[in-house]
């Protein structure tokens, strides 16, 4: 018998928000850069890709270095 636990709403919503987000944002990020390629802005693609991976990068560290103050203040 295979038993299930139950996942907390809150988890759950999260889980289910960024999955379902993320999926809608790679699609429209792939889609964008291939329009670009197919339109003959080549150079313009690989811009946008790299800028695009270079900011989600830099912008990723920030939100850690800033959301590091509040998963401290909540475990208290």
């Amino acid at each position: 018998m295979i038993a299930r636990r139950k996942l907390n709403p809150v988890l759950s919503a999260t889980i289910g928000t960024g999955l379902t987000g993320s999926f809608t944002t790679f699609s429209a990020f792939s889609l964008e850069t291939l329009v670009m390629i197919e339109n003959g802005s080549i150079g313009m693609a690989i811009f946008y890709v790299l800028l695009s991976a270079v900011g989600g990068l830099i912008l990723a560290a920030a939100g850690y270095k800033l959301g590091g103050g509040l998963g401290r203040e909540a475990g208290k």
